[in-house]
């Protein structure tokens, strides 16, 4: 069964509940070590995921993406967008467009 929004803006309206400090924290609990194995969680989880990620990254090796043993890959494969390290404010449209679609088929 998937989820039902309402309107175009639920998305949005998720993203502005995030916690202003979760960025920093991000990276200061990443840099300390701290927080969970992300390949780990990914190949475990029964959940349904989905990666949407820039193809021009410099942070990323895109190849590395298709090696990550992910058991319920959305679309079976990594959606890549023509941006870099940012889709979601590079290229907001297609970015939306393919969580959209994640979001609601899930």
């Amino acid at each position: 069964m998937g989820v039902r929004l309402n309107d175009d803006h639920h998305l949005w309206r998720m993203a502005c509940w995030t916690e202003d400090s979760a960025r920093h924290w991000m990276v200061a609990n990443g840099m300390a070590g701290r927080g969970a194995d992300e390949v780990a969680t990914v190949s475990r989880s029964d959940r349904p995921v989905a990666v949407v990620q820039g193809d021009a990254d410099p942070f990323l090796r895109i190849e590395y993406l298709g090696r990550v043993p992910f058991r319920n890959l959305w679309q079976g494969r990594p959606v890549l967008i023509e941006a870099g390290h940012a889709p979601h404010w590079q290229t907001p449209r297609d970015f939306n467009e393919a969580m959209m679609d994640f979001v609601t088929t899930h």
